[in-house]
Order: structure tokens, then sequence, then C-alpha cells
């Protein structure tokens, strides 16, 4: 294997990449809701969780392979634990786009209105505190594509490049274990 590709490979490498996307796509999420006005929905705040636990996974590993060297495993197996996150966090976003586009039914809670309400004046209450967002509602999109497609497709791509980045490592590892025999 060439030896640029190789270093991409580094888990270190990996693991700032995770971090860094994790971090951004957290950002455009809160700017489209801070800056933007769009509010969203108790599944788009769902689909938030694994980009968060992608950051404290990846900067641990980061931190491991960048000075444990004998902790390698560990930093291997918290990259692979990002690849299940974003796995988790595509399904997610999957049903959400079904959601989004009357596939399948929406939570429960999706209509922005939570609790037991017994009688009109508790409903009245209830919607002059509460924004009711749907999550069967697209916001917006571009190309036909809505936020939670966007979060689909990315998750995706992360969860495939960090699956296959751990299977590099093992593969290289075999390889290098092969040549000292």
């Amino acid at each position: 294997m060439p030896e640029n590709i190789r270093d991409c490979l580094r888990l270190s490498s990996i693991s700032a990449i995770i971090l860094v996307a994790s971090i951004l796509i957290l950002l455009i999420a809160l700017a489209f809701q801070e800056i933007g006005g769009f509010e969203p929905c108790e599944f788009c705040l769902y689909q938030r969780y694994p980009y968060a636990i992608a950051i404290v996974l990846s900067t641990i590993s980061l931190f491991i392979s960048g000075r444990l060297q004998d902790r390698n495993n560990l930093a291997v197996f918290l990259v692979a634990v990002c690849s299940v996150a974003f796995a988790t966090g595509a399904a997610m976003a999957l049903y959400h786009v079904g959601v989004e586009r009357s596939w399948f039914q929406g939570l429960a809670s999706c209509g922005g209105i939570y609790g037991d309400i017994k009688t009109i004046e508790e409903l009245k209450a209830r919607l002059e505190i509460e924004v009711a967002v749907r999550c069967d509602d697209v916001p917006w999109s571009l190309i036909g594509i809505s936020l939670a497609g966007y979060n689909f497709l990315i998750s995706v791509i992360l969860c495939l490049g960090s699956g296959l980045a751990v299977m590099f490592h093992f593969r290289q590892r075999a390889s290098d274990e092969n040549t000292k025999t």
C-alpha cells in the first residue's frame, strides 16, 4: 500500500476526521436552529446523539492513538464504536425521511404536545407554552433532499469511512505480522 494512503488511514487521522466532521455537523445543525430559525422536532434532536457520542469517543481515540502506542487496540475499538454510532444515526435519519415521506408513522411525541392532557384548558395552556414541531414536516430541502436525508447520507459516509479504517487497520496489522515471520 502506498505510504501516503497508509498515513491517511492511521488511527489518529481517522479519529481527527471523525472529531472534526461530528463537530461541524452539530454546529451546522445548531446554526440552522439558532440562526435560520428552524426548530428541530424531537426526532431531529435524537439524531444529534450519535455525533455527540462520536465526539467523545474520537477525542479519546485521538489521545490514545497519538500517545499510547501499546493501547492501540482500545483506539481501534473506539473508532469501531463510532462506526456503530454512525450506523445508528443513519438508521434514525432513514426512519425520519420515511416519516417525512409518509412511508412510516412518526413517534407519538412528534406532534409537539407532550404529557397527559385531559381538559381543553390543559390543552390551551400547553399550546401557549410549546411550539408544535411535527416530524413529518420538511421545513428545508435542497434538490428534494431534506435535512434528515442529508443526515442519512453523511452518517452512511462516516459509518463506512470509520468501518473501513478499522478493517484496513486489521489488514495492515496482519500484513505486518506476516512480514515479521
